[in-house]
């Protein structure tokens, strides 16, 4: 608890405020220490609270998607307040420039040094366990990650090996479907989650924020919330914002206009194709195109008209490198909506294209 006027001279230090309490850490950057919370007149006392979970209240959320993570040691419930000096306290929702450190439990820094140990936010609204990534200090045995929200947190092992898989797999509704195969594998490496006890929906549409945090993710991004100002319909207390403001600062994603970014709206093929190209572009493995090659690649699909003209490049890259085919009647459908299993097997794809190791 630290009372505004202390709050005042750490800001005038120019350097991070932090607090641990319950082994975790908050770090908050100067930044952090303007927000219009902490300047608010009224504002008289900063509060902050690191609830460890109780076994009860553990056992009441659902266990993460993949059969492949186990959380490993406590479940937080992060929360900074403001109290005014009327005595009225409120939470602060959306908290740019803050960083959280939770501690590794004994006998599993190999485990952090290896890269297996990531922290993970419970989205309440869709009921699933989010990657926020996260970097280990081993000298301090804590996993660090960038924060704009507080929620519940917990950090979680990658399963790598010496790991059966249940003779159920972790998706219900995804039993011989074409597209299972690369469904539990992008489950277990924590890339996608299902959309409700033991459900995936691989035939439900996938939106534009939802295949952008999936990008985020796989590109190892930390959440960059402040970098989705620009797009308005973007709100400030979404689930998606910090991976929408990452994917677009690394180029992975742009808007639909210079102000929105359309995230509830179904991604379409083209789209798709686009961001996928981007990504490769960033990882280094994408092969330059030439007209000449684009002409003969989109040939083979009797709707090649359709395709946006800002779009043909990536769709012929996507299709020429083996990410993307037709669908039936050997058209392309540029403008049709994903699906959650195509969006996932072509991010499989990409996932074989790059560099092991």
């Amino acid at each position: 608890m630290l009372t505004m006027d202390q709050v005042s001279k750490v800001l005038d230090t120019g350097k991070p405020l932090a607090v641990t309490i319950q082994g975790a850490q908050f770090i908050l950057s100067p930044e952090s220490l303007k927000a219009p919370e902490l300047v608010d007149e009224d504002a008289a006392i900063l509060e902050f609270e690191a609830k460890k979970l109780s076994g009860e209240e553990v056992s009441a959320l659902p266990s993460p998607s993949s059969f492949r993570l186990k959380i490993a040691g406590e479940i937080y419930e992060l929360t900074i307040r403001v109290e005014n000096e009327d005595g009225t306290q409120r939470d602060i929702a959306h908290f740019p420039g803050c960083m959280v450190l939770l501690p590794v439990p004994a006998g599993m820094e190999e485990s952090a040094a290896a890269g297996m140990l990531k922290a993970y936010y419970y989205n309440e609204e869709s009921g699933q366990w989010e990657d926020m990534g996260g970097t280990y200090d081993p000298d301090n045995k804590v996993v660090g990650f960038n924060v704009d929200h507080f929620s519940k947190y917990a950090l979680m092992e990658f399963l790598k090996e010496n790991v059966s898989q249940p003779e159920e797999v972790a998706f219900i509704d995804i039993a011989g479907h074409w597209a299972q195969k690369e469904i539990e594998y992008m489950a277990a490496k924590g890339y996608v989650a299902g959309v409700g006890e033991n459900q995936f929906a691989p035939e439900s549409k996938i939106t534009r924020a939802e295949f952008a945090s999936i990008l985020a993710r796989m590109a190892g991004l930390e959440p960059a919330a402040p970098a989705a100002e620009r797009f308005s319909d973007v709100p400030a207390d979404a689930w998606y914002r910090g991976a929408v403001g990452a994917a677009a600062t690394a180029g992975l994603v742009y808007g639909k206009s210079e102000n929105s970014f359309a995230p509830d709206e179904p991604i379409t093929r083209e789209q798709m194709a686009s961001m996928l190209v981007r990504f490769m572009a960033k990882k280094g493995s994408a092969a330059a195109i030439s007209d000449t090659d684009t002409a003969e690649m989109l040939a083979g699909f009797s709707d090649a008209g359709e395709i946006s003209g800002w779009a043909s490049l990536p769709v012929a890259s996507a299709v020429r490198d083996g990410l993307m085919v037709g669908r039936d009647n050997g058209m392309f459908i540029p403008l049709g909506d994903a699906t959650r299993a195509e969006a996932t097997v072509v991010l499989y794809r990409v996932l074989q294209k790059l560099p092991q190791g």
